[in-house]
């Protein structure tokens, strides 16, 4: 696992780190120090993805999503409690059971792990030389932190809890007994300023989490607050499902000739460049947008496969992919898209070379992290992709006809 194209926050957080570090630490001194390199690389990641508002959303959004599908599958039903609580529990903010384990924030963990260390010290003289917290219940990686910014990923953090009992399904009301007791303590108030700095609100009050209007053929989620002027302890926060419609019976005019639900498309064999062509057309013309493919290996999906051939074969793919894209990672496809429709693209960050480079090599050799001997990406017949300076220090990707086409 890397920060870039082989992360898996969840599979991360699943790791017991603590156990990692107290293995390698007794058996392989090399090892251990490697691990400590390691944790130290992901936790930027990690700090990253589970600390900024936008990204705590479009997380939020997709365990959502997450429990919604494994609700559809009894197998996956049965160990979903397990599966959940591993890789969720500490995800944003410390996990308690009361009167049972505690699972520490997954940045704290890695904090420790970077310096060899599987929990936190005591108290005292030492930890003002780490910056480690004074307390046993700080998190060492918030210490200085803004309060809200911790009740930000506290309430957040209550709220995944709530979910790891059982999956979401249609028509589900889930009393959120964390989320309300935390609510009681600081009031609601408080709270429900917090998510409405994360989630739109409905005509009711209520913060959608998952709209099928932007994500068609997704449940309707939402988080049903209580009343502000209620008093804290009449308060108990709520998550509604609503049943998935599919794309076409979501969208009028232009959108009902979709014909398959966008949802599905991602592992389905028989689809091909131009039924991704129709897809996205018809989800500009209503003003929708695509859902991400799934989590995990997507790149191996045929759907996938078939949205990237029509992105790299149809140069006026790109705009219109554009329009309609899923928000955040994963960025691959949309940077290559705009390479092939522009012509030549330069990244404003590294990481986003990082993520075109992984398409392109995963579309050229197969593995992401493999890349052509000789730096040439061989796109489509015709044409490839070669990188240029523009001026020292800087790099630029561009699409080009080879001599032969």
């Amino acid at each position: 696992m890397d920060a870039f194209s082989r992360f898996d926050l969840l599979a991360l957080n699943a790791l017991d780190i603590p156990q990692i570090v107290r293995t390698t630490r007794a058996w392989d001194r090399s090892m251990s120090r490697a691990v400590e390199q390691k944790a130290e690389t992901l936790l930027r990641r990690v700090v990253e993805d589970t600390e900024k508002p936008g990204n705590v959303a479009q997380l939020v959004h997709e365990l959502v999503r997450i429990s919604y599908r494994s609700g559809l599958d009894p197998a996956s039903t049965a160990s979903w409690a397990e599966r959940a609580t591993a890789s969720w529990s500490g995800l944003f903010f410390e996990s308690r059971d009361p009167g049972g384990r505690r699972t520490a924030r997954l940045a704290d963990r890695l904090a420790w792990a970077a310096r060899g260390e599987s929990e936190p010290p005591a108290p005292g003289p030492l930890s003002r030389v780490w910056n480690r917290a004074a307390r046993e219940d700080d998190s060492s990686s918030l210490a200085g932190a803004p309060e809200q910014k911790v009740l930000m990923l506290e309430s957040v953090q209550a709220l995944v809890d709530d979910l790891v009992e059982r999956p979401l399904t249609d028509g589900a009301q889930v009393p959120l007994p964390r989320l309300s007791e935390l609510g009681q303590d600081r009031g609601p108030r408080e709270l429900n300023a917090i998510f409405s700095q994360l989630f739109p609100s409905d005509e009711d009050g209520s913060f959608v989490i998952a709209d099928p209007r932007r994500y068609p053929g997704e449940p309707r989620v939402t988080l049903r607050r209580p009343d502000d002027s209620r008093p804290a302890s009449m308060g108990m926060f709520t998550i509604v499902v609503e049943p998935a419609v599919s794309a076409q019976h979501a969208a009028s005019g232009p959108a009902a000739t979709l014909g398959r639900d966008p949802a599905r498309m991602w592992e389905d064999p028989t689809v091909g460049p131009p039924d991704w062509a129709t897809v996205v057309a018809a989800l500009q013309a209503a003003g929708a947008r695509l859902s991400p493919p799934p989590p995990g290996d997507y790149r191996r999906l045929p759907g996938y496969k078939a949205l990237r051939r029509w992105v790299v074969d149809d140069p006026s793919a790109g705009p219109l992919f554009d329009a309609v894209r899923w928000k955040d990672r994963p960025l691959g496809l949309l940077l290559l898209a705009r390479l092939i429709s522009q012509k030549t693209w330069a990244p404003k960050v590294s990481t986003d070379a990082e993520y075109l480079e992984a398409e392109l090599n995963d579309l050229t050799t197969g593995d992401p992290e493999r890349s052509p001997p000789n730096g040439i990406w061989p796109v489509r017949p015709g044409w490839v992709v070669r990188t240029t300076a523009p001026t020292p220090g800087s790099v630029a990707y561009v699409l080009e006809s080879t001599p032969s086409s």
